[in-house]
């Protein structure tokens, strides 16, 4: 299948949301290493057309400033309400 005809979404929440941090948060937060090791593959999945989402509640819970999400990761205001919504969509629910 072409790629342009794939619609991927990736929703994150719990302990993956970390893993969305700008290096700079990451470093902020005591994370190991000097940044996010998953900067630059956010980047690529997003530039490939894959939409990355981060359950806004989680964000919030853990205290992390908007700002200090990856920018190319959209907030998501409840990740199993969206999940919900996607597969209402008609979106296939894959489980990682």
């Amino acid at each position: 299948m072409p790629a342009e005809r794939l619609d991927i979404r990736a929703v994150y929440h719990g302990k993956a949301a970390a893993h969305l941090l700008t290096d700079e948060a990451w470093r902020k937060y005591g994370f190991e290493g000097d940044a996010n090791p998953n900067t630059a593959l956010i980047s690529k999945l997003t530039e490939q057309g894959v939409t990355v989402e981060l359950c806004n509640a989680r964000r919030q819970r853990e205290g992390w400033a908007k700002n200090e999400i990856h920018p190319d990761v959209q907030l998501a205001q409840a990740a199993y309400a969206r999940l919900i919504d996607l597969q209402h969509q008609g979106y296939a629910y894959i489980r990682f």
